[in-house]
């Protein structure tokens, strides 16, 4: 009797095709942020904001500073899109950070929502 190898991939099927995520604002046209009214994702599973400060440099006051997530493991990137018009992130009030983060012109921050809290996965700024 012959030897047969199982492929990983045998009987495996999807229904289902790779998501893009849902992208808010633009490099040219960010979301503008104001620091008592915080940010709020659109609700999508994955979703990536361009933004920028309204009006010059904020520092999120509101609390939350990120509305609640709606749904388990819910990743937000946060884009930001000016040196001018930056927005600053804080450690606590619903985010979970490495210390605060000043979001200028190229940075940005991925986080992720643990039915609690907004915790960073990563950053670059």
């Amino acid at each position: 009797m012959g030897t047969r190898i199982l492929n990983f991939f045998d009987g495996f099927t999807s229904n289902t095709t790779p998501s893009t995520p849902d992208v808010t604002g633009s490099v040219a046209s960010p979301t503008a942020i104001t620091a008592a009214g915080g940010i709020t994702p659109s609700g999508f599973s994955e979703e990536m904001m361009y933004i920028a400060g309204s009006g010059g440099a904020i520092d999120i006051t509101a609390n939350p500073q990120i509305v609640a997530g709606t749904i388990d493991g819910q990743i937000l990137k946060l884009y930001g899109t000016s040196d001018v018009n930056t927005v600053t992130l804080e450690d606590g009030n619903g985010l979970e950070l490495r210390g605060s983060v000043l979001l200028g012109a190229n940075d940005f921050i991925e986080l992720q929502w643990n039915l609690t809290s907004w915790a960073e996965t990563s950053r670059n700024n």
